[in-house]
């Protein structure tokens, strides 16, 4: 949890609600891996505003791996989805090469693809993994819905706000 943007994320014990941990100053976003073991955070730095993700043991806090992905955004924080697996993270970002979704292994924060969600400022607000773990559900700034293979990075479908059911 978060309390404000100059805080930093928090583990909690579920059970008890007591604080364990704080790690990821000035964290914009975080996922824990279906297993519990590993906490991913997305972060920037409060001065450049660059934008850094790491791969954390939940237990212990210490940092396995982590990269600068992002440069400076306009928006505060970041989508992140692990899948079911616990191999691959995905993410949403702002890249200085107009790549607004990263794959990355998550063993070792190695970059598996990179795409973009379409023109302009367009980002996923919200991320997804199928059951399966083959599919990436994006849910974007322009209010479409994206589908995504995991495996390879390719867009399968774009639903359009307009084309979207209504319940």
């Amino acid at each position: 949890t978060r309390q404000s943007s100059e805080d930093p994320a928090r583990v909690y014990d579920i059970e008890s609600g007591a604080l364990l941990r704080a790690i990821a100053p000035s964290a914009c976003g975080a996922v824990l891996g279906p297993d519990g073991t590993r906490v991913v955070t997305a972060s920037a730095d409060r001065q450049s505003g660059q934008r850094r993700i790491a791969c954390s043991d939940a237990d212990t806090g210490m940092e396995h791996w982590s990269c600068a992905v992002f440069r400076k955004c306009s928006y505060a924080y970041v989508a992140l989805a692990v899948s079911p697996d616990g191999k691959t993270l995905v993410t949403s970002c702002d890249s200085s090469d107009g790549k607004s979704l990263l794959a990355f292994r998550m063993a070792d924060g190695t970059l598996v693809w990179a795409a973009s969600l379409g023109k302009g400022d367009v980002r996923a607000e919200a991320l997804a993994f199928s059951p399966d773990g083959k599919l990436v559900a994006a849910g974007c700034s322009d209010e479409s819905l994206q589908i995504w293979d995991a495996a390879a990075g390719t867009r399968l479908h774009h639903v359009p706000y307009d084309n979207a059911p209504r319940g």
